[in-house]
């Protein structure tokens, strides 16, 4: 029975493995869910803006919540080619590939928790590596769906040292203290746990974490090795470019 299982999760993970796949999945379930049951629910007021929090926009006129702002995936829903982009969790495809080469991870058991992850398309990468529905986490400020909790980062309810895996996407920036969520992923990842951030680097922008040396040096008396890392900062600082650090945690 055990290989039996082996096997059926195999093929369900290589069939989620096929973008057009995958990302028609999450679509269709996105209509059904947002436009027809109506499911979609905040944290707060999307209008309100949460103390650690910054609004997003360079004019006040332009000016937007986080959860605002982090609500353009339902936009443009006709045009396609956005449309995929947004749907079929390709951020969270740069900071989870690697993974495939750490073979010490138990996909089978192990908890993974996708930050900010926005629609299903994240959850649904995660997936198509051979990690379990039962062991993947989603928590947002916006959710549609029963694998999205709502919640905020900077203070989740989750135990300390809960989760195996943290992919914490392009979420930083949107905060006026990243080193609270630095703290927090701390807390609830397990000894031996593995963390993989990633965010963008802009010339033009004072971005509180730009450069992946602030993420090491928060945490360099509790990293075992470091297994991926990648400076826009530093590899170009004139050119706007992702970051991505994929760290091991000793505690």
């Amino acid at each position: 029975m055990k290989l039996l299982s082996k096997i059926i999760n195999s093929l369900i993970a290589d069939y989620y493995k096929i973008d057009i796949v995958r990302t028609l999945i999450v679509v269709i379930r996105f209509v059904f869910l947002h436009h027809i049951r109506k499911k979609t629910s905040y944290y707060i007021d999307p209008n309100k803006k949460i103390d650690e929090h910054i609004y997003v926009g360079n004019k006040d006129a332009s000016k937007k919540t986080v959860i605002t702002h982090n609500m353009r995936f339902v936009e443009d829903f006709f045009d396609f080619k956005k449309t995929f982009h947004r749907f079929n969790g390709s951020k969270t495809k740069a900071l989870s590939s690697p993974l495939n080469s750490i073979d010490f991870l138990n996909f089978e058991k192990d908890k993974v928790l996708s930050v900010g992850p926005r629609n299903e398309g994240e959850l649904f990468q995660i997936r198509s590596l051979g990690f379990q529905w039962q062991n993947i986490y989603g928590i947002d400020l916006l959710s549609y769906s029963k694998l999205i909790t709502l919640g905020d980062i900077h203070n989740s309810k989750y135990e300390d040292d809960f989760f195996n895996i943290i992919l914490c996407g392009w979420v930083l920036a949107y905060s006026s203290k990243p080193e609270k969520i630095l703290d927090e992923l701390f807390r609830i990842i397990k000894n031996k746990g593995i963390i993989s951030i990633g965010f963008s680097y802009h010339p033009n922008q004072n971005n509180l974490i730009y450069s992946t040396d602030q993420i090491l040096k928060k945490y360099e008396k509790n990293i075992s090795q470091v297994y991926f890392n990648f400076d826009a900062y530093k590899s170009d600082p004139k050119k706007k470019r992702h970051s991505i650090l994929i760290i091991k945690i000793k505690k």
